[in-house]
């Protein structure tokens, strides 16, 4: 477990790195906005580790993004999301795009993996 005052620092420091709507997710992680060149992301990460995160879901918007951190509860993944870069994951935007065998996903709203 993390004693407050820890937290309360490192909150501080992710604010100093860009981070936005940063929230404690149980007694060891963190989950917050992370701004990227096109999209917003929310990610998770363990409370004191300034090295990295332990995943990422990028939204279309910050408005997007802040919706669902607002509903997530830290289990599973936030809703929402447009696409998972750790696993290649992307929810189709048009019936149109193409997954990794270079069929088209066929519906709006399909998750599929991008080769």
């Amino acid at each position: 477990m993390v004693d407050r005052r820890s937290v309360e620092a490192f909150v501080l420091y992710l604010l100093q790195c860009g981070y936005l709507d940063i929230r404690p997710i149980g007694r060891t992680h963190w989950a917050g906005i992370q701004p990227k060149m096109y999209t917003h992301a929310i990610v998770k990460g363990r409370i004191g580790d300034t090295i990295g995160i332990d995943d990422c879901w990028c939204y279309g918007s910050l408005r997007d993004a802040q919706a669902a951190l607002a509903l997530w509860d830290g289990v599973g993944e936030p809703i929402g999301w447009m696409r998972h870069p750790a696993t290649g994951r992307r929810v189709s935007l048009t019936p149109w795009e193409r997954d990794e065998t270079g069929a088209e996903v066929g519906e709006v709203g399909v998750i599929y993996k991008r080769g």
